[in-house]
């Protein structure tokens, strides 16, 4: 038994001020669940939620294809501790895969 999954994966990240970027969470949401069904529904949902678009995500396919597969969302944000900023990157991106159930009878002992 099988079953196709399609989720949206909002990946946080902060660019420090030396350029380096730290992931810091990372949530992940059924595409049904959110009302995405495409990606212009995810890019329209990103510039609502996150900001300005800065870049598209892509993954390898198969036979050295690429696939488009998301965006990077860009935004300045304030520390809650103090009045600092930092520059926030969004990555949203849509995830499908087959997720397999496989059945084993095992004797009653």
């Amino acid at each position: 038994m099988e079953r196709i999954i399609e989720d949206v994966v909002e990946t946080y990240n902060e660019i420090k001020e030396d350029g380096e970027m730290v992931t810091y969470g990372e949530d992940r949401t059924p595409m049904k669940d959110m009302g995405i069904t495409s990606l212009k529904d995810l890019y329209r949902y990103g510039i609502r939620t996150y900001g300005k678009c800065v870049s598209k995500i892509f993954e390898d396919g198969e036979k050295g294809k690429t696939i488009h597969t998301g965006y990077v969302f860009e935004s300045r944000e304030k520390y809650q501790d103090c009045d600092k900023t930092y520059i926030r990157h969004v990555w949203l991106s849509i995830e499908k895969y087959r997720e397999i159930i496989q059945r084993e009878r095992i004797p009653i002992q």
